[in-house]
């Protein structure tokens, strides 16, 4: 567990350098790559973790941009927070 954790640790530093990649990209390759890997990294926090909450406020891309598994649990979190009040 304390190996996972670290792991997740350090994915999560990996997301705010690329959201700070993306946001001093000088080209539009530049970003597309930063979102792609964004994605990734991601996809790879929540396989380690599924009730992961996602990143700090931050670490994020722009709501927009942000990869579908992202918006899909915040939006299920929504509404289930919703449901209890």
């Amino acid at each position: 567990m304390k190996s996972e954790d670290s792991k997740i640790s350090k994915l999560e530093d990996k997301l705010g350098q690329l959201a700070m990649e993306y946001r001093s990209a000088e080209s539009t390759d530049s970003q597309r790559r930063a979102i792609a890997s964004y994605s990734k990294v991601l996809n790879e926090v929540y396989a380690l973790d599924d009730g992961w909450l996602g990143p700090d406020a931050d670490s994020c891309l722009p709501e927009d941009l942000m990869p579908k598994a992202y918006l899909e649990r915040k939006a299920k979190r929504i509404k289930s927070f919703k449901s209890k009040v």
